[in-house]
Parts: C-alpha cells; structure tokens; sequence
C-alpha cells in the first residue's frame, strides 16, 4: 500500500482503524456444485475450532498491526489496545471503531481512562 500524503513527523496524530475477525478452522459449506443424487463429502482433519484476528490499519503508512485470540471479547480486546499502543509508542493514537459492545465494556472504558 502506498503512503498516503497524511504522513507526519514522529509525535504527531496517528489515525488507525482497528476491526476483528474469527477464523473457523472448517467453514461451512453453504452452496456448492454437485452432481444430483451423488452427495459432496469434503474431507477434513479434525473438528471445527474458531480463533479470533485483531487488526490495526494505520491510515497514513499502511502498517498493519496484528494479534490472534481464543475468543472475540473485552479481554482480547484490551489485550490488543496494549499491543498496538506497545507498536505505536510515539504520540498519541485516534483509534476508529465499530460499534460492537465489548469496544464500549467496562474492560474498554478502564483501559481508555488509564491511557
């Protein structure tokens, strides 16, 4: 991704926008071609496990900041708030969010007044 004009001198204002995800390990599968009267059997090791993906985009260089998780909740979520604020240590960070609950939970609301 190719640096956007926004880019600063160290200190100043960083944009970053911030989503996750979760990865099932076996997906289901919704529709798929098949020969009528011969049922598709997908063969697969295992059984099925999800993890959660935390990512931060910053707008300006295009870094890309990451965590996996076991769960999407408010302790992964703070857990990612300390890896990205220990990745972007110089000057302060304006994080975009979706409106999902655990980003407005007790968790979150202790770790943005400590910060």
């Amino acid at each position: 991704m190719a640096a956007k004009k926004s880019v600063g001198a160290p200190g100043e204002l960083r944009l970053v926008y911030l989503d996750e995800c979760e990865v099932h390990r076996h997906p289901r599968l919704a529709k798929v071609w098949q020969r009528r009267g011969c049922p598709l059997r997908v063969p697969a090791a295992g059984e099925d496990g999800k993890f959660a993906v935390f990512g931060a985009l910053d707008y300006a260089t295009g870094r890309l900041v990451c965590q996996t998780a076991e769960h999407k909740d408010g302790a992964a979520f703070v857990a990612f708030l300390d890896h990205l604020a220990a990745a972007f240590p110089d000057g302060p960070l304006v994080v975009v969010l979706d409106n999902v609950g655990y980003h407005k939970g007790r968790r979150a609301k202790d770790w943005w007044m400590a910060q």
